[in-house]
């Protein structure tokens, strides 16, 4: 992906489609043949939740509920895939050069749950659909969103049911054995963490969060939504993920959440909700939201963009700690790159999430740095529209090569806590071992443009050729060297001499890859 006179792909999302349901017209009898689901009419529609960012107020839209067997069959017009598809659509904005112009983009991720006796005949029925949707929207799909299908057996679903789901707020893991990098965490009112559980889907596997997820949508059953408990409120969908964009100036919350009510006698009401303070310390938690239905409390859900030991940090830890003060891929990368940009959230912090919506990108081509405003699609003028963050020379080895830097006493890019255990610092996104110290979060964070105009995230470009061993001592911080290149401050500022092993103590700085980390005592 790339920007400015080639801007690509953002997701602007100004209606706001959490999750859009279909369900088997009554009377059709399907074979499960991928073909016969995308390309005929046997699909009814069921559901989509529109919720338009108006403020406060959201409109919520159902048509009726799908065929589970707690709801009744629906009557109506009977469409294929291939057109729900084509007419309910993300939209994003592109700029050729002439301006931001919004653009419809496939929902690429399908989740299709079944009845017992349709699912155990899906077969080779995940990859035909994967490629009838390459084929009709090939040119069209978010490289970042890629194209999944997954059958599933339902767990409210008869035994001949079919349903159908798509929308912002459905996501595929990318293999049935993916692990989940975030959390969500939900304690009922009165109960203790002890009591906690989070959505699931219908194979038992957690909902959220995954690498790319941008959103969730969940409730207590399948009729809104595959990722379900019977724990949460009855007649309620839920949605927790990045901000639409004209919701992104108005909030504090990192994340935009909604809940709203679809039981008859309340239709389309959000229930009230209520974010944790800024600022306050949660331990391993980003935030939380408490939720309430006509002052009544229900419960506190907890969530965070990614749970492990190397994720990015918005606060500095008290205990030791890096600091992520400089970043230059030109040093770390061999390939001759065009232009690199580094994606910021509203605090200068970098963006370490497909959750995150990104406030400002700084292009960096050659000596050259411009700063492009995403919250009105232009490059911005003057020094001051870099914030905090400065383009500075760093030598490495005797070469010199450009980096941004964020220091410390001006807050820094983030911050990373140190392992406890020793443990090996990753950059690919294939995920690791259990002692990865995995930094894979920086393809959201930084892309680089190559000279043949390839595009790739940072940690995607520098794949499994750095990896370096990290070692908490008290006072200090150990670094050695198992692929690539390290790099160790000496004397002056910015001056970095290559070594094969390193130890540092406060105020000490060292170059592992792209990343300048600055170690603090906590």
């Amino acid at each position: 992906m790339t920007i400015g006179d080639t801007i690509n792909l953002f997701n602007y999302e100004p209606q706001h489609y959490a999750s859009i349901r279909a369900e088997v017209a009554e009377g059709r009898q399907l074979s499960l043949s991928a073909e016969e689901l995308w390309s005929k009419p046997n699909l009814v529609l069921t559901g989509f939740d529109h919720m338009a960012s108006m403020g406060s107020r959201k409109l919520f839209r159902r048509r009726s509920r799908p065929n589970v067997k707690s709801g009744a069959r629906t009557h109506g017009a009977t469409v294929s895939l291939e057109s729900l598809l084509e007419e309910y659509h993300a939209v994003s904005v592109v700029d050729a050069g002439d301006g931001p112009e919004p653009l419809g983009v496939p929902f690429s991720h399908v989740f299709i749950l079944t009845g017992e006796n349709l699912h155990a005949a899906t077969g080779l029925a995940e990859q035909q659909l994967t490629r009838l949707i390459d084929d009709e929207f090939k040119n069209m799909i978010d490289p970042d969103w890629g194209i999944r299908a997954r059958f599933m057996a339902g767990r409210h679903h008869s035994e001949d049911a079919m349903s159908v789901y798509f929308g912002y707020g459905i996501f595929v893991p990318s293999r049935q054995d993916e692990k989940p990098v975030g959390q969500l965490s939900i304690v009922r009112a009165g109960e203790d963490q002890s009591s906690a559980f989070e959505p699931m889907l219908p194979d038992d596997s957690v909902a959220a969060f995954y690498r790319g997820q941008t959103g969730l949508a969940f409730a207590a059953d399948e009729s809104l939504a595959p990722a379900t408990s019977e724990r949460l409120p009855s007649d309620v969908l839920f949605y927790l993920g990045r901000y639409p964009g004209d919701e992104y100036e108005k909030r504090a919350a990192p994340l935009y959440f909604n809940a709203v009510s679809t039981a008859e006698d309340t239709y389309g009401r959000p229930l009230g909700i209520q974010h944790s303070a800024p600022g306050e310390d949660l331990g391993e938690w980003e935030g939380y939201y408490d939720v309430a239905d006509r002052g009544e409390e229900l419960m506190r859900l907890y969530y965070s963009f990614d749970s492990r030991v190397s994720r990015l940090r918005r606060f500095p830890p008290k205990e030791p700690h890096l600091s992520i003060v400089g970043l230059s891929p030109p040093a770390a990368l061999p390939q001759s790159i065009y232009r690199w940009w580094v994606d910021l959230m509203a605090d200068d912090h970098l963006a370490h999430s497909a959750l995150c919506r990104r406030k400002k990108s700084l292009v960096i081509r050659d000596k050259s740095l411009r700063s492009y405003d995403w919250t009105n699609y232009a490059y911005e003028s003057g020094r001051r529209s870099t914030g905090l963050v400065a383009m500075e020379q760093i030598e490495v080895d005797g070469e010199m090569f450009p980096a941004l830097v964020s220091p410390v006493d001006m807050g820094s890019f983030g911050y990373l806590k140190l392992p406890q255990d020793p443990a090996i610092m990753t950059f690919d996104d294939e995920g690791g071992s259990a002692k990865a110290y995995e930094m894979d979060w920086l393809n959201h964070a930084c892309s680089v443009e190559f000279s043949d105009t390839t595009t790739a995230g940072l940690a995607t470009a520098l794949g499994n050729d750095l990896a370096f061993e990290i070692i908490a001592h008290r006072g200090q911080v150990e670094f050695r060297s198992r692929a690539g290149q390290l790099f160790q401050e000496q004397g002056e500022r910015n001056r970095f001499e290559r070594v094969n092993h390193a130890v540092i103590e406060t105020g000490g700085r060292v170059m592992a890859g792209p990343l300048v980390l600055h170690y603090s005592h906590g």
